[in-house]
């Protein structure tokens, strides 16, 4: 048995038995949904950036496609994800990470400005010393 095929016969299976709107069938739609959105919670728990919050709940909010077989339902799902990306989009702008390298170019201006008298004071003394 070849099990590459496998899994695009098992969901070739599963699209012809049951179209639907959505390309995927339920049981894989859910599990990504639950695996992204649980990495996003988690993301957002680390660098509390609203977007990633955001994310996650338009991930959850695209399973309201299977609660009907309506066209206005599965367009009002697509309108309320466009706003979430946007404001994820938005939000990402707004609370941008601080930029490393700027810290990192100041913090060394300052270490290195710390050290120069450092070093000068050490040399002084050794030089003391063989005296």
């Amino acid at each position: 048995m070849n099990f590459s095929d496998a899994f695009l016969t098992l969901l070739q299976q599963t699209t012809v038995e049951k179209p639907s709107l959505f390309p995927f069938p339920f049981p894989m739609h859910l599990t990504l949904v639950c695996l992204g959105a649980a990495f996003f919670v988690y993301r957002y728990t680390v660098q509390k950036r609203p977007n990633q919050m955001l994310m996650a709940i338009a991930m959850i909010i695209s399973l309201a496609v299977w609660l009907s077989e309506s066209r206005v339902l599965y367009y009002a799902v697509g309108v309320m994800e466009l706003v979430l990306l946007v404001s994820c989009f938005v939000t990402s702008l707004i609370f941008k990470p601080v930029d490393e390298s700027d810290t990192a170019d100041s913090d060394e201006k300052t270490d290195s400005e710390e050290k120069t008298p450092v070093v000068a004071e050490e040399k002084a003394d050794v030089s003391d010393e063989e005296e």
